[in-house]
């Protein structure tokens, strides 16, 4: 016997807030965009040195919005031999690469980062103190320019991405990261000396990026709801 009646009710929220970016979203540092953000480097190759200076300069920037986060990068490179190619999502860890990581929670449970190498070619692992997750994805934009004496990245990443605990003010601690070639090694590098010795590598980082009075867009939900009932006509014969 068929259902007398069943609904089907779908549920949707979706907020978006009107904005305009604080920089000119292209790739390119300029000069007098990113005057008033918080400023960092990545000096420290972790591997294959020990806490070396890393072989190339790296700079970063991040401005933020009530909604974005904004991240600049000024990677010096021999663009004779940079190596970067057009690839799939998370393909490009073969490749000069430059990404940022929070940890918002201040734990070191885990960490989200997100990035790209030359070409815009994005990668975004979840890294934790068991190794990194590749298969984590994040909604984000990126946009590249290659100059003469290395290339710049510019990242737009929505706050939504991130889970955290609502404040006024928040610290989040940084991990900022940039893989190079030279001779075929690979040369990885950080913002912070690393003690190989303490297991939890992300909670190291005395670098914390200080956000205030955000407005994180609300992210789609969608609750399917089902709800059906089933009634018929009492038959005696079974009394």
């Amino acid at each position: 016997m068929l259902p007398k009646f069943s609904r089907i009710i779908f549920f949707t929220s979706l907020m978006t807030f009107a904005q305009k970016d604080p920089i000119v979203f292209d790739g390119r540092l300029g000069e007098d965009e990113w005057n008033k953000a918080q400023r960092f480097s990545i000096d420290y190759e972790i591997q294959p040195g020990n806490n070396s200076p890393a072989p190339h300069k790296t700079d970063v920037f991040v401005l933020y919005s009530a909604t974005h986060l904004y991240v600049g990068f000024d990677a010096k490179a021999d663009m004779a031999n940079l190596r970067s190619a057009v690839r799939n999502r998370d393909d490009a860890f073969q490749d000069d690469i430059v990404m940022f990581g929070v940890d918002t929670f201040g734990d070191g449970r885990y960490g989200i980062s997100v990035g790209c190498n030359a070409e815009g070619s994005q990668v975004d692992p979840k890294f934790t103190g068991n190794g990194d997750d590749d298969s984590y994805d994040v909604n984000f934009e990126s946009k590249t320019y290659k100059g003469k004496d290395g290339y710049q990245v510019e990242l737009k990443i929505p706050l939504s991405t991130f889970q955290f605990s609502m404040a006024d003010t928040l610290k989040w601690n940084l991990i900022l990261y940039r893989s190079t070639y030279a001779n075929g090694v690979r040369s990885q590098n950080i913002n912070y000396p690393i003690d190989r010795n303490n297991p939890c590598f992300i909670c190291q980082s005395p670098d914390q990026l200080l956000l205030k009075n955000i407005k994180p867009e609300r992210r789609l939900l969608f609750l399917p709801y089902v709800f059906s009932g089933l009634s018929s006509p009492e038959d005696a014969t079974n009394l």
